[in-house]
């Protein structure tokens, strides 16, 4: 027995998928994700959960999420990961420029007071 349910009208998105995410309290079972996974990408219907173990195999199109209207399925996003850790570098890179900067400053001002 599969852990997914409805797979004759949604595509099976394991809770791992790196790509996509699947809210099941949004879906409606329109078939929308099954038609785009199944008839457009030519995926869903190539192979069955019995065969693969109960692990959906999914090539991370996002073609399901793209046809979903109700926001059940959507593209995982790293964004915001990616802003914090640019802020952090920048914050790093700003600090080491203003270490520097001072270093300079301080090694410009001796040479200046031993020639003087």
């Amino acid at each position: 027995m599969s852990q997914f349910e409805f797979i004759d009208k949604r595509v099976p998105i394991a809770l791992d998928n790196p790509s996509i995410y699947h809210d099941i309290s949004k879906c409606k079972n329109c078939t929308l994700c099954r038609r785009a996974c199944a008839d457009v990408m030519s995926v869903l219907d190539y192979y069955d959960l019995e065969s693969t173990g109960d692990v959906p195999m999914c090539i991370h199109c996002g073609q399901c999420a793209a046809a979903c209207p109700f926001d059940s399925m959507h593209a995982r996003s790293e964004l915001d990961k990616v802003r914090r850790l640019l802020l952090t570098l920048t914050r790093l890179l700003l600090s080491k420029r203003l270490r520097l900067c001072a270093w300079l400053s301080a090694k410009a001002l001796a040479t200046n007071q031993a020639h003087s």
